[in-house]
């Protein structure tokens, strides 16, 4: 693991809201660092949530909010995405992402970075139909933060293997994104998972990650806001 494990830097802030959890920097300004610190806000399902790691603040958003020093806040429900609203999965009150948009601007008005990890319970619709959907939700997060960086990860399990529609996919979210003026991160085309080892990394259920497998996202995804200059060096 790298410096996340062994990260001995205060959480400055942590909210956790909804269901039960179950190009070189030198290319784009590091806008993150007029905030001090920024209000960074994650947005997903139960891979954000931490449903496989005993307490919340394994999670790795928590584990990012202690490397980066950032004000982390959470809206992570199991078993939602773009179109699935989680209802009937034993997960609590859960809805879909769009429909917890109105809450979130209440709860959190001034972001300045959302990033968005979900897309993963939505698999089994048409590709066209999960586009469609995540670019709504682009669209109207943007009208609610116009100024906030936008960053949405591509739907991923622990696998370094490619679903059979990630490559339609991938091309929909990139022209989604340019509309917004937002950011890919593609676990796949960076390697996430290529040369791990991922038995070690997922819980019982051999879906969700534990506390290592929580730390390695955690870790992977701060060299992604790194090479995106979302993260000035140090």
């Amino acid at each position: 693991m790298l410096s996340l494990l062994a990260a001995a830097v205060t959480v400055l802030a942590f909210e956790h809201v909804g269901g039960t959890p179950a190009s070189a920097r030198g290319d784009r300004p590091e806008r993150l660092a007029t905030a001090d610190p920024p209000t960074v806000l994650f947005v997903g399902d139960s891979f954000t949530a931490g449903a496989g790691v005993q307490n919340v603040i394994d999670a790795y958003p928590a584990l990012i909010a202690k490397s980066a020093r950032w004000d982390v806040k959470v809206d992570a429900q199991g078993a939602t995405g773009f179109i699935a609203d989680g209802r009937g999965t034993g997960n609590g009150d859960t809805s879909k992402l769009i429909d917890r948009l109105p809450n979130d601007k209440q709860a959190y008005p001034d972001v300045n970075l959302l990033v968005v990890d979900a897309g993963r319970c939505d698999l089994e619709f048409p590709t066209d139909d999960i586009a469609a959907a995540m670019a709504e939700y682009l669209q109207q997060a943007r009208m609610q933060w116009p100024d906030a960086e936008i960053v949405q990860i591509l739907p991923a399990f622990m696998t370094a293997s490619p679903y059979d529609a990630y490559p339609d996919l991938l091309q929909k979210m990139k022209s989604n994104l340019d509309v917004v003026n937002g950011t890919l991160i593609d676990p796949f085309a960076e390697g996430w998972y290529a040369n791990a080892d991922v038995d070690s990394m997922v819980d019982s259920d051999n879906v969700h990650p534990n506390w290592l497998g929580s730390a390695h996202i955690a870790d992977r995804l701060v060299e992604s806001f790194h090479a995106k200059g979302l993260i000035s060096g140090e």
